[in-house]
């Protein structure tokens, strides 16, 4: 990622950051499902020149919660803990 990239990128997080202003939510979960509502195809998150949509993370996490819903003995509401390493290479 060059810098003007990186700039670039930062400008556009903040331009979102005032447009969602956080304060209107009562929490992350809620943010982030308007966030999917509002902006699909925008970038949500970005690691190593790969690039996921808000959309894709949408997809993503919902197809993971299903999995854990009707695989397992767990039920919604329960909680697990997922450890990953703290490396750029682990995204």
């Amino acid at each position: 990622m060059t810098i003007t990239t990186l700039v670039q990128s930062l400008d556009y997080s903040q331009q979102q950051f005032q447009l969602l202003n956080p304060k209107n939510y009562k929490s992350i979960i809620e943010l982030f499902n308007d966030s999917c509502r509002l902006y699909p195809a925008q970038p949500a998150f970005s690691c190593l020149e790969h690039t996921l949509s808000f959309d894709d993370v949408d997809i993503m996490s919902r197809n993971f919660a299903a999995y854990f819903l009707n695989q397992t003995n767990l039920q919604q509401g329960d909680r697990i803990v997922i450890q990953l390493p703290e490396l750029a290479h682990a995204c």
